[in-house]
């Protein structure tokens, strides 16, 4: 019946495109967006959820012998928050409310048309598919689970007593909503089924041009390269592909990487045949929910860490080469839930693990996305007004260096929208030289959306912001610099 129901629905939009046309895409590029639907975002909006939900709960309490804004300790339920700490993150919260309402969608080709019909955004668009397949063993599965729904049940409550109308919208939001929410935490719904994913943005792309989707590639994803073989490149399904690897893998993984003597691995493909690839490059985001995950390939180490490799300390100062299990520190549930995502990024994806990639292939064109982002980039702006440029230790500072020593590596500026922090960037870094015109030849445009909801709710606003801060280079960032990344 759903299927029937599915059809009907199609044909209905079929229809609605037929006598109301989309609009066309203009030539303006966003080198970096995502048209997750129900499926593939579930693990984003679980996790957004979870993290504002226990903020809500944490900040501004006061725990027993403790200070006002002690965190639980893992596994322990938060304690209750005061009405004004809730008034200030349910703004947060609302955004990953307006994620799910656009996520409730099973089809990305709903989600599509909910950004082009309703949001009237008319950019040409590289979607950015996801590998949901290997995010969480059975045993982080439970614990995401049980932690989720204690804090909801705390937090109705609390909300209904908090007052104000952040936290009256929240409520009623949730109350609209709660049912097809707590469905999601069933777990017959973290088994995301990849390849329909995939199939998805390609009939969106056949159907609607103006898109250029890139593939997800997990080196764990069995037939994984040969898929790309057969789908990805000029003229063929997908532009591109798509590197994630905090999901629980090294860039130097060998069907990625290759091993001395061996091409015959993704980025050799990719090189040989003018394939772009997108890496997240950011110490924000999300990873692998598991405690520990078997990895072969370069991991970083920093100088005076060190990193459990087979129940044995690793240390180094940069990318050390293991093959064994990892096993992370920060874990699930947690109090501060970034700091897991942030031990991920910076164990299985610093920038300087990338450079081992470009020292073996040069000429791979890669887009080390994000720029760091805002904490990174703010970073690195006060080193250089303090002049400290060339010592600044910023994921900002070390993406530009692999941009200006490479002629084929790019960045973009995806899912930037503390506007502040992107203004200083451009008058200090930008305006003042610490970017080379080699680098700024090769930062792009992206948004990030549908990701960007949890952050900012008006996509125009944010095109706005970026054309207000870059002025007449804007077309560059979002024309002349995707081109040639894209190979167009």
């Amino acid at each position: 019946m759903g299927r029937v129901f599915s059809r009907i629905a199609a044909w209905f939009d079929d229809v609605v495109d037929l006598v109301a046309p989309l609009p066309a895409p203009e030539e303006n590029i966003d080198v970096h967006c995502h048209l997750f639907n129900l499926n593939t975002a579930l693990i984003y909006l679980m996790k957004g959820a979870i993290d504002v939900s226990a903020r809500m709960l944490a900040e501004g309490s006061t725990r027993a012998g403790g200070a006002a804004g002690d965190a639980a300790a893992p596994g322990e339920t938060p304690p209750a928050a005061q009405p004004q700490d809730l008034a200030a993150r349910s703004q947060e919260f609302l955004g990953y409310l307006r994620a799910a309402l656009v996520w409730l969608s099973s089809d990305s080709r709903k989600v599509y048309r909910y950004l082009r019909r309703r949001g009237g955004y008319r950019f040409t668009l590289v979607a950015l598919s996801l590998d949901f397949d290997y995010h969480a063993d059975a045993a982080a599965r439970e614990r995401f689970r049980a932690y989720f729904e204690k804090a909801m049940e705390r937090l109705r409550p609390q909300l209904e007593k908090a007052g104000g109308p952040f936290a009256r919208e929240t409520s009623r939001l949730l109350a609209k909503f709660g049912d097809r929410i707590a469905a999601c935490l069933d777990a017959r719904l973290w088994s995301v089924d990849f390849y329909e994913q995939a199939e998805q943005l390609a009939r969106v792309a056949r159907k609607y041009g103006g898109v250029y989707p890139f593939l997800a590639v997990d080196p764990r994803q069995p037939g994984i390269l040969d898929y790309v073989k057969k789908r990805v490149g000029a003229g063929k399904d997908f532009r591109g592909v798509k590197i994630y690897c905090p999901m629980g893998y090294s860039p130097t993984d060998p069907l990625l990487f290759g091993r001395d003597g061996n091409d015959d691995c993704l980025y050799g493909y990719c090189v040989s045949n003018a394939i772009p690839v997108t890496t997240h490059c950011s110490p924000k985001g999300f990873g692998t929910a598991a405690d520990q995950v078997p990895v072969r390939g370069h991991i970083y180490v920093a100088r005076g860490e060190s990193v459990i490799v087979n129940d044995m300390p690793v240390t180094g100062d940069g990318p050390v080469e293991v093959d064994g299990v990892l096993r992370f520190k920060a874990n699930f549930p947690a109090a501060n839930h970034y700091s897991v995502f942030q031990e991920r990024s910076h164990v299985l994806n610093h920038p300087m693990i990338w450079g081992e990639v470009l020292r073996r292939y040069p000429d791979l064109r890669l887009d080390l996305a994000h720029f760091g982002e805002d904490a990174e980039m703010e970073q690195y702006v006060r080193d250089a007004g303090d002049n400290r440029a060339d010592a600044s230790k910023s994921w900002t500072k070390a993406i530009a260096c692999l941009t200006d020593a490479y002629e084929n590596v790019y960045t973009d500026l995806a899912c930037n929208s503390n506007y502040d922090v992107l203004r200083r960037m451009k008058t200090v870094l930008w305006d003042r030289g610490f970017l080379s015109d080699k680098v700024k030849s090769k930062v792009m445009y992206g948004s990030d959306w549908d990701v960007l909801l949890f952050l900012e709710r008006d996509l125009n606003r944010y095109v706005s912001q970026f054309r207000e801060i870059f002025g007449s280079e804007f077309d560059a960032l979002s024309i002349a610099n995707p081109r040639r990344f894209l190979g167009l």
